[in-house]
């Protein structure tokens, strides 16, 4: 069976992949991506090989090619991308990713949102938070087969130094300062259970917009 992947080239989605395909259900994988040729993600392709998987890269250019790209696709798990932060690109990706599964008569879309993978918008800092959730609230009202999956920050046992790095981004202003600010309460979720959930919502078929935390 094939597993869709949009925006599968980040860290967090590799890690899901991985889970995903552990169990034995996927032996292909379609990763579709904005940087799908990047060192990693080569290396990522070598490994999903030896575990006789195979992972088909496609690049990411605009709506078009991300249409192409999801053509034929029974379910498809979408990441918010990580490479621009503070951008509407995130946003409109989102939304458009909804409108393209709709339009192709996808069976079940799963879009994951990680909060470190902000959505924002770069000209509204003071209000990315409701921008995104606009943008989730209107791709969930065009695709009634989809479901949101809101995720508090992720951590798995290849990637240990998630907050140090978001630290680093805060000071040197690629995200707003105040998401690791005094007060600010997370409860950080495993990828793997993060996989589960993903796996249930494609299964039962959710749909609807749910919160994914971690136990401390």
């Amino acid at each position: 069976m094939e597993l869709v992947v949009v925006n599968g080239a980040n860290n967090i989605a590799k890690s899901v992949i991985r889970n995903l395909c552990a169990g034995g259900k996927y032996n292909r994988v379609r990763m579709l991506d904005f940087r799908p040729y990047k060192s990693s993600a080569y290396a990522f392709q070598r490994e999903l090989a030896g575990n006789n998987i195979e992972l088909n890269k496609h690049m990411l250019s605009n709506m078009g090619s991300l249409e192409l790209g999801m053509e034929g696709a029974d379910k498809v798990v979408y990441f918010t991308h990580d490479y621009f932060s503070m951008t509407s690109c995130k946003n409109n990706t989102l939304v458009a990713a909804a409108n393209i599964a709709k339009k192709l008569g996808v069976e079940n879309m799963v879009a994951v949102c990680p909060v470190e993978h902000d959505m924002a918008f770069s000209d509204d800092a003071q209000s990315w938070i409701s921008k995104r959730q606009e943008a989730e609230q209107k791709a969930l009202s065009n695709n009634s087969k989809m479901s949101v999956l809101n995720s508090d920050l992720v951590f798995s046992n290849d990637a240990t130094h998630l907050v140090h790095y978001m630290h680093q981004c805060a000071f040197a202003g690629k995200i707003q300062g105040s998401f690791l600010s005094e007060g600010s309460k997370f409860r950080p979720v495993h990828s793997s259970d993060l996989t589960s959930a993903i796996q249930s919502s494609m299964d039962g078929g959710l749909t609807g917009q749910y919160a994914v935390r971690g136990a401390e």
